[in-house]
């Protein structure tokens, strides 16, 4: 039986042990037309995105939905790929101006809706909650930056460890069965979050894929594993979604091989994998155990800065929910809808 399309989720960027870091630029960089809303908090970017992505899906056009890395309830991008068209909030932390005005780049201004005065009469309001807002999360990227220099040690330390002949061999065995793909390319999808509400993730690998692989383990080889996988698809000419690690972008957490439409991922979600990778067996066990109360201390104290920034990040959810009420009681949000009505005209 043909399964339905799935809704196709991922993260715009990530709040990483190496900070922020934004994927707006490999995702957008090459379509026809790009629309960037600029607005403040509050103002209804989301909202306008979420109903272009309703107009497309009722005309029957594959959508991805980029989410924002600080709430996933909230959009920070739609792309239509069948008509090369998106549409992103272009406004901090990820700012997006017009590279191409008017030939590519249109600036949607949701702020023409506000009222000045309103926002003028509470302005020191929102100095101060910008302000703290700020550095609620200064001091979560400094958690985060902690806990990213105590898993590189982690690594290093893990890395003694590993049977890498035999992983890169594993690997090997897989691709075997792949035919030659049509040009071999990588692209980055962020699947993880640690937003102001916790820790977030998509399936969407798992979602799409009609071959499923889990890659289970607890001893730390599956991002090697998923390496060597992805340099085996580009070798047979594949391009690869990658899924960056949460903490370190440079490691992998998932991939994707749309052209064989097979996935490697941690979670299966509500289906059964078609096959079981235990990456445990490409770490030598003798090795291991001589590190293990090593490895356990540092786990601890990276798990407890983990938590640390989650706490900070909290704190600026408090404050970025209040700034929108500030926003929203100040917006005319039926001349914005007249605007949204007037972008999905343009668009379809």
């Amino acid at each position: 039986m043909e399964r339905s399309v799935p809704a196709v989720r991922y993260f715009a960027a990530a709040n990483s042990g190496r900070g922020f870091v934004s994927y707006f630029e490999g995702i957008f960089e090459k379509i026809d037309r790009l629309y960037i809303i600029k607005g403040g908090s509050g103002t209804g970017k989301s909202r306008m995105m979420a109903d272009v992505a309703a107009a497309a899906e009722e005309r029957s056009y594959r959508v991805e939905r980029y989410y924002c890395s600080a709430d996933a309830s909230s959009l920070d991008g739609v792309l239509i790929p069948e008509l090369s068209v998106g549409v992103i909030d272009g406004t901090a932390p990820h700012t997006r101006d017009p590279r191409y005005p008017g030939a590519v780049d249109e600036i949607l201004n949701v702020g023409q809706f506000w009222d000045t005065d309103k926002l003028r009469s509470k302005a020191g309001e929102i100095r101060r909650t910008i302000d703290a807002k700020s550095e609620a999360f200064g001091k979560a990227f400094s958690a985060l930056s902690a806990a990213y220099e105590t898993g590189r040690l982690i690594d290093r330390i893990r890395s003694e460890t590993l049977l890498r002949e035999k992983l890169e061999r594993a690997a090997e065995r897989i691709s075997r069965g792949w035919s030659r793909g049509g040009g071999a390319s990588e692209s980055v999808r962020m699947l993880d979050a640690l937003t102001m509400r916790g820790p977030a993730s998509f399936n969407t690998f798992a979602e799409q894929a009609d071959v499923l692989y889990l890659v289970a383990g607890k001893r730390g080889a599956a991002s090697e594993f998923l390496r060597a996988v992805s340099l085996a698809a580009k070798e047979k000419g594949h391009p690869v979604l990658r899924a960056p690690d949460l903490l370190d972008p440079s490691k992998t957490a998932e991939l994707f091989l749309p052209e064989e439409r097979a996935a490697f991922v941690r979670d299966c979600g509500e289906r059964l994998p078609d096959r079981v990778i235990n990456t445990d067996r490409f770490i030598d066990r003798g090795a291991a155990g001589e590190r293990r109360k090593t490895i356990s201390s540092l786990t601890r104290e990276r798990d407890a800065l983990i938590d640390i920034a989650s706490g900070f990040l909290g704190e600026a959810a408090k404050l970025h929910f209040s700034l929108e009420e500030i926003y929203s009681g100040a917006m005319d949000f039926y001349a914005k809808e007249r605007m949204t009505a007037e972008l999905i005209r343009k668009i379809f």
